[in-house]
């Protein structure tokens, strides 16, 4: 079955997809306004490293309980 339906060209991006960025990116450099990239890579470390350390414990313990039961 056919409909008449017209298709269309779509734009080389979609305005929707840009709007949380437009809103978002002015409010996170107001919050690093001031700081070297020294200081806000820092602080991004100070955040990151124990989360990931974390998971890499959690990666192990359930790793090291996989392979006692196998054996």
């Amino acid at each position: 079955m056919e409909e008449n339906v017209e298709l269309l060209d779509h734009p080389p991006y979609s305005p929707d997809l840009s709007l949380n960025d437009f809103f978002t990116l002015p409010k996170i450099k107001n919050g690093l306004r001031g700081q070297s990239i020294n200081q806000v890579l820092a602080k991004i470390w100070c955040k990151t490293i124990p989360y990931f350390l974390e998971l890499l414990s959690q990666f192990g313990d359930c790793t090291s309980r996989m392979l006692s039961r196998s054996s």
